[in-house]
């Protein structure tokens, strides 16, 4: 089983909105909003949980069923407490933000192109062969560079590491169609997805199991208004 959602914030600063969700997120996610200073950075970080609610009501197919308790791994990965047969990994960038509840360990990201980036970083984070990837198409250099960026990203989040795994210590690397990591020169055991969701923002998905699944799935757009009204919120 594979649900994502996706939903974009209308405007980043209304701190009204932002009040009225505080009494319905977690202790684990109130607690990471309280580190941040900014209106946007905090809003983004408390819709992630709202659509993560959304959904999950939508994956129990019942308003009413309880939402399980969240607490963190090792290295940060939020997990349901109680609830091991359901798994679900958050992102968000710019406007944008996403949710994926799954039956396997699975890792989401999206990627805003917002600015020109400067491809000698691939150098020094990802790996060579990511780097000729990236640069071998100039026309296509500055987007190959955020696929990358995007498909790493979901892989240390599917396995939980986060940013304590170096970029560099596996390759992404585009074959026949489909992206494989390579760890050691050893290919994982995992399914990658990429969706190019506008013309500025892509998608990445890195999954454990259901293969078949993941290249049929379809994002579930909800309306900013629709995801707030749906939890009371005018």
């Amino acid at each position: 089983m594979l649900r994502v959602f996706c939903t974009r914030i209308p405007e980043l600063s209304d701190e009204r909105v932002l009040r009225s969700m505080l009494p319905l997120l977690t202790k684990v996610r109130t607690e990471k909003i309280d580190k941040y200073r900014r209106t946007e950075d905090k809003l983004r970080s408390a819709v992630s949980e709202l659509l993560l609610r959304y959904g999950y009501h939508l994956v129990k197919n019942s308003p009413d069923v309880p939402f399980p308790e969240i607490t963190l791994g090792k290295y940060g990965k939020p997990r349901f407490v109680g609830y091991d047969e359901l798994e679900f990994n958050l992102t968000h960038a710019g406007n944008y933000v996403a949710c994926i509840l799954a039956d396997c360990e699975v890792g989401i990201d999206i990627e805003i192109f917002s600015k020109k980036m400067d491809l000698n970083i691939s150098k020094h984070y990802f790996t060579n062969a990511e780097h000729r990837f990236i640069t071998e198409d100039g026309m296509s250099s500055q987007r190959r560079f955020f696929y990358i960026w995007t498909l790493k990203e979901s892989y240390i989040k599917k396995i939980g590491t986060g940013l304590y795994k170096s970029l560099n210590s596996f390759s992404v690397e585009q074959q026949g169609g489909t992206y494989k990591v390579f760890e050691g020169g050893v290919q994982q055991k995992l399914f990658m997805r990429l969706w190019d969701c506008y013309e500025d923002m892509s998608m990445s998905i890195c999954t454990a199991e259901n293969g078949e699944e993941l290249q049929a799935l379809s994002i579930e757009w909800i309306l900013f208004e629709q995801l707030i009204g749906f939890f009371g919120i005018c």
